[in-house]
């Protein structure tokens, strides 16, 4: 029953991951088009029309340029919550599921990968029903929150002998400038389906934190210090509730940098003392332990390190992070 169960559980938080991915940027422009579809005309002469913006610098357009250039694709974790019938059996049990990413793609405890290229795939964006769609701002990034549902039977067999016919619903919440994109994915609700034959139905929740980009590949210098700011996503991994707030990161010294990640989330607890004097390499940083309770891992992009993005997860929370320099 395990074994029917862990091949059931890995395919559907991965298809959580590849199908925000591909509705927060892939697939050749599918998410402009649907989002321009769920947009209802303003009424002409109630507000004053802003300055027409540049085609090729709209939010959507400079997503997909990031999704289509960028170098590395971090998703070093995701949690899974299950209360499952197999064959009139109760089963329930929550999962810690690690990944190992290496430039484009992740892979996963069992030797399952997703890459950039597979988020790509106009065949995975064309098994996407789009509910709902919001672009807005924060921070000075540019985000968007979307509620997807699966609208192809069995679209999610990723392992064999693996059919999922009923998804929970999932929610991407994103945010972006111009060189990294970072975002938080949450499934939460009823599923069924068959695994080896064996049907199986009930409720599973799941959420997982990932950032993708253009990486700048060298360490931010020069003297004094230096502080970048912007928004934060996290999830309990308890209650899949989402959290915003917000992450500041410093470096005291330009000169031997060393960073400092604060994540502010009102009300909540999220951080750890190893997050306060990382080392950097090549404009990456990595703080804890996987699966410790403490780790956080990411990178600075741009060419002149304006931007970093990063995710976390403390056992308690998952989540991501952005900045632009201040």
């Amino acid at each position: 029953m395990q074994s029917v169960t862990r091949k059931f559980i890995l395919p559907l938080a991965m298809t959580v991951l590849a199908l925000t991915l591909a509705a927060c940027g892939g697939g050749g422009g599918n998410v402009e088009r649907r989002v321009a579809m769920l947009v209802e005309p303003m009424p002409e002469g109630e507000i004053e029309p802003e300055p027409e913006m540049d085609a090729a610098e709209t939010p959507v357009v400079r997503l997909e340029r990031i999704v289509q250039q960028g170098d590395r694709l971090l998703g070093p974790s995701r949690h899974a919550s299950y209360s499952l019938t197999v064959q009139g059996l109760p089963l329930s049990d929550q999962r810690f599921l690690p990944s190992s990413c290496s430039g484009t793609v992740c892979t996963a405890f069992d030797g399952t990968t997703l890459s950039i290229e597979d988020v790509l795939d106009e065949s995975v964006t064309d098994e996407i029903a789009l509910r709902s769609a919001a672009i807005a701002s924060v921070h000075g990034f540019d985000t968007l929150a979307v509620t997807l549902e699966m609208h192809t039977p069995g679209a999610a067999g990723l392992v064999d002998d693996v059919t999922i016919t009923e998804f929970p619903s999932l929610d991407g919440y994103g945010f972006w400038d111009d060189h990294g994109f970072a975002a938080l994915a949450i499934a939460d609700g009823p599923v069924a389906g068959r695994a080896d034959g064996v049907p199986i139905a009930g409720e599973f929740s799941s959420a997982t934190s990932f950032v993708l980009g253009d990486t700048t590949g060298s360490n931010p210098a020069g003297t004094g210090g230096a502080s970048w700011s912007g928004p934060a996503e996290a999830a309990s991994t308890s209650t899949f509730e989402r959290r915003r707030g917000t992450a500041t990161l410093t470096i005291a010294d330009l000169s031997q940098p060393r960073l400092g990640v604060e994540i502010d989330v009102p009300g909540y607890a999220i951080g750890s003392p190893a997050w306060s004097d990382i080392p950097l390499h090549a404009g990456r940083f990595q703080a804890g332990t996987l699966g410790g309770g403490d780790y956080l891992e990411g990178d600075f992009y741009g060419p002149a390190h304006e931007e970093v993005y990063g995710v976390f997860d403390t056992r308690s929370y998952i989540g991501a992070f952005g900045g632009k320099q201040e």
